[in-house]
Order: C-alpha cells, then sequence, then structure tokens
C-alpha cells in the first residue's frame, strides 16, 4: 500500500480492508513521513494509532521516501520527474549525502515510534543504484524497484513486475484498463505476485474490479498476502 499519510489515511484503511478480506495475510504500508511538505506522520495521533495498530497485527511499515517530492531539488530529466512522475521522484539522483539525511530522519522517526524499520521504497521506485549500499549499511532488508524486489543483505534481485496504476488522466486510465490483463497474463502466475496500489486506485470502478477478481483468484490458488518484510526474511 502506496502513500500512507495523514491525508491518504481512510483510503489506505479502506484498502486494506478490501484487500486482506479477499486475500487474507499482511502487506506492507509505505509510510511518508512529510507528505509533500506538509503535515507529518507524527503529529497526527489518528495516523499514528492505526500504525501502530497494523504494526502490532504484524503488518509491515516501510518508509517511502521522506517528502515525495522534489521541492527543493534541481531540474532532471524531465521524462522521470515529469511524465512518468509528477515532480515526486524525491530520490531520482538525488546526491548521497542529501538522500543520507533523509533516510536518518525516516529511521529516527522510525526509531522513535518502535517500529522496525524493515523496507525502503523511493517514490516512483526510481533512485541511483549506489543507494543500495547506503540502506544496507543503515540495516534495511529490501528496497525495489517497478520490476524487482532487493534483497540487500546478500544483494538477490527477484524478478517481480509490480502490478500497479497510474491514473492522474483519462488516457493514463484508458492505458492502465488495457494494461492489467497483459500484466496478470504474464505476472500473476509467478511464485511471487506484486500489487502496488495508491490512495484513490480503488475509488475507480474498474480498478475495484480487476483488483478484487486478481486477489480472490490468487486465494482460491492457495496464495496468502505476504508483506515483502515477511518474503525477505524467509
Amino acid at each position: 500500500m502506496h502513500d500512507f499519510h495523514p491525508g491518504s489515511h481512510k483510503q489506505i484503511h479502506d484498502q486494506m480492508d478490501f484487500c486482506l478480506t479477499r486475500c487474507p495475510g499482511h502487506a506492507s504500508i509505505l509510510v511518508i513521513p512529510e507528505y509533500h511538505h506538509g503535515i507529518s506522520v507524527e503529529s497526527c495521533p489518528q495516523s499514528l494509532q492505526t500504525l501502530n495498530a497494523w504494526q502490532r497485527q504484524g503488518h509491515d511499515l516501510a518508509l517511502h521516501g521522506y517528502f515525495h517530492d522534489r521541492t527543493g531539488l534541481p531540474e532532471q530529466s524531465w521524462w522521470w520527474t515529469r511524465v512518468y512522475t509528477n515532480q515526486e521522484a524525491e530520490f531520482y539522483a538525488l546526491k548521497e549525502s542529501e538522500a543520507a539525511r533523509r533516510l536518518d530522519a525516516g529511521l529516527a522517526m522510525w526509531n522513535r515510534q518502535g517500529w522496525s524499520p524493515l523496507g525502503f521504497v523511493a517514490p516512483g521506485w526510481l533512485y541511483p543504484g549506489r543507494l543500495e549500499g547506503v540502506l544496507k549499511k543503515k540495516g534495511f532488508a529490501y528496497t525495489c524497484r517497478l520490476k524487482e524486489l532487493v534483497h540487500l543483505a546478500d544483494g538477490t534481485r527477484e524478478n517481480a513486475w509490480a502490478g500497479a496504476y497510474s491514473l492522474r488522466s483519462l488516457w493514463r486510465k484508458g492505458a492502465a484498463f488495457l494494461w492489467h490483463p497483459l500484466w496478470k497474463a504474464i505476472w500473476a502466475n509467478r511464485e511471487v505476485v506484486r500489487l502496488s496500489l495508491h490512495p484513490g486506485d480503488l475509488e475507480v470502478p474498474f480498478v475495484r474490479r480487476q483488483v478484487g477478481v486478481l486477489l480472490e483468484e490468487l486465494a482460491a490458488r492457495g496464495y496468502r498476502s505476504v508483506s515483502y518484510a515477511e518474503h525477505v526474511q524467509v
């Protein structure tokens, strides 16, 4: 579940219920400490209460960038920062010193809250390769890109293309409607099937139908929902 912050609290909560009712187990919740430089998770008691409850239930709370935007950062690739993402590729080409500073700020929050900081996922799955060494040194167990899951302890890389939706325009919705069956035919029969949902995805009727059918089919075939943290520690 991508992009948890105070403003997306209800949407993520509803997504958790929807998905785990259909394919029970655990999920990874990707938490943004200060979404778009706005209200911090730590300043929202309701968010903290929910995240603490999820951690107690065995779900994985992963650090998902720090601000999830590019405010104050130099202009970079137009394709990756304005088309593929909407100025949200926070760690794309980010200097190592600044990346480390933001990681440390996120880890400090996890430590204050008593959460287990096992995973880091960069916004848009975009980050320079050298960041993996930094993540490993800081104790993270995993990260991932769009097409792979990275076990940081030993460098294992699993091919697992995330089932995700891009819905911020009409043409993107049309493309997403057509893309999902193709993705499903190739990737939904693998040992590891990744589903990456963003706030609001399940408010789009065709997405809700497609995701619901996918999860029910997976459960009927013996799959269960497993967080990234569970998977990399098996």
